[in-house]
């Protein structure tokens, strides 16, 4: 399954060199799947040309239940691993995988195992531990003022509040980003994209 004809023919290329495997539909939107008997116990959907805030959990719910799917994910942006596995996904390839590799992939999701592409283990893995850390477009203008090196005063006339409530975001924000100093508060504002280094 993919949108793009481009891509569905690469991907019947590849699947149609892999040793025991038919390729039986031709889909252009995950909607057109159907759970079997109806349709196939395996899909390999393309989501290589969606963002990653595309791939939420209203995509999740158009993937037909025991429909064991491989999914292709943009190599910077796959999705996180419990909510896929949760939707079906068993298996996790890069757009340029090989044959071998999409054989591997279709094997473990047809046992129902898990597979993930190596090269994509250690972006799973580097965004795993942040994923609960998320911040307020009030604490991420705060970070910021931080980062600039405001002081407690200086940060709360900026933002239009009392010191003490600029005191009670950073303090949030610090907690958040377990941090103990403002100088850590930046370094992990950086590591975690809410500030660009400069």
């Amino acid at each position: 399954m993919s949108a793009s004809e481009e891509v569905r023919a690469g991907l019947v290329a590849v699947a149609s060199g892999v040793p025991g495997m038919t390729v039986s539909v031709l889909l252009s939107s995950v909607a057109q799947l159907h759970p079997p008997p109806a349709g196939p116990p395996l899909a390999i959907v393309d989501i290589s040309r969606l963002h990653g805030r595309s791939v939420d959990a209203s995509f999740w719910s158009m993937l037909p239940w025991r429909t064991r799917v491989v999914l292709v994910c943009r190599p910077g942006e796959p999705p996180l691993p419990a909510d896929a596995v949760a939707a079906g996904v068993r298996a996790m390839v890069l757009p340029d995988c090989s044959r071998d590799e999409l054989g591997i992939a279709v094997e473990a999701a047809a046992l129902d195992h898990v597979y993930i592409c190596p090269r994509l283990v250690g972006a799973l893995f580097e965004a795993t531990p942040d994923t609960g850390v998320r911040l307020s477009d009030r604490e991420i203008e705060t970070l910021r003022l931080v980062a600039d090196g405001l002081s407690n005063p200086m940060i709360g006339q900026r933002m239009g509040v009392a010191t003490m409530t600029a005191v009670g975001y950073i303090g949030r924000v610090r907690r958040k980003l377990n941090a103990d100093s403002k100088r850590d508060l930046t370094a992990r504002g950086i590591e975690l994209g809410y500030l660009s280094p400069r």
